[in-house]
């Protein structure tokens, strides 16, 4: 745990003038990003615009608050989950954040807003699996309390200066394996770019009044269907492509990882049975 916190440390609030040149390099890419935006057959400007559309629109949304008991700033702790501006799967609008999920129940989309305390709005067949984890993706059950950084000056600063800081969990292993793949041996726009076109190309769209242009991440089954001419077409060479179709085969063994050794709520722990 510690070294993912001194990672995400390092890139929301150390790295200071270094990350500015990074974000300087990002903004470079924002108008190739835009121009793949368009080329895909959608208005970039109009990507942030909320509009109702998708599947389930009718049916009444659920919402939930949920009030943690440590401080929790909603944008630091949720930013890994960004893979550029036009991310089909995520989009901030000022300080609210939109994303769209697949659970065991089917698609969702979640709005989330900080005020008195995390206001939480999710629609689609889905919705109220996506309600029952965000508390986890918000960073409950992340317990620093045995962290101890008092004897390196560095860390300690660090995590003075971002209290709402927490690492979040999302419960979905191949979601967060399948961008990886894409993003091994390229450079960032260009990983940007493959899971823009993927999603948009692959995904349904996200379930009630998402912003223009969201999408949910595909089944396992569809990412094993995708020919070898639309992988080329999304910049993805043979040796990744052949490895996520290899990941998405076992998409349900890597879900049945989340039982191993997982802390929950209450604090007990889930235990693989071992073999006799």
């Amino acid at each position: 745990m510690c070294r993912a916190a001194v990672r995400v440390w390092c890139e929301t609030v150390v790295w200071g003038d270094e990350m500015s040149d990074v974000s300087a390099a990002e903004g470079r890419g924002a108008a190739a990003e835009e121009r793949d935006a368009a080329a895909e057959g959608r208005d970039a400007a109009a990507v942030h615009a909320v509009a109702v559309h998708g599947a389930g629109v009718d049916a009444p949304p659920l919402t939930m608050t949920y009030r943690p008991g440590h401080p929790v700033n909603l944008k630091q702790t949720l930013r890994p989950l960004s893979r550029g501006t036009y991310d089909p799967t995520l989009r901030w609008i000022g300080a609210e954040l939109w994303r769209t999920l697949r659970t065991p129940a089917g698609d969702a989309t979640v709005h989330l807003a900080q005020r008195d305390g995390i206001v939480a709005t999710a629609w689609g067949p889905g919705a109220e699996h996506a309600l029952a984890g965000i508390p986890e993706l918000c960073g409950e059950g992340d317990d620093w309390s045995e962290l101890d950084v008092s004897g390196n000056t560095f860390l300690a600063e660090s995590f003075r200066r971002a209290p709402g800081l927490r690492l979040l969990r999302t419960n979905a292993v191949f979601e967060a394996l399948l961008p990886a793949i894409l993003e091994q041996k390229v450079t960032g726009i260009e990983a940007r770019r493959a899971w823009r076109y993927l999603i948009v190309k692959y995904g349904a769209a996200a379930p009630g009044p998402a912003p223009e242009g969201m999408r949910v991440f595909p089944a396992p089954d569809t990412w094993k269907r995708i020919p070898s001419w639309e992988w080329h077409r999304a910049g993805v060479g043979p040796q990744r492509s052949e490895t996520a179709v290899r990941a998405a085969s076992v998409a349900s063994s890597l879900e049945r990882t989340l039982t191993l050794g997982h802390r929950r709520l209450d604090g007990s722990r889930n235990h693989p049975a071992l073999p006799r």
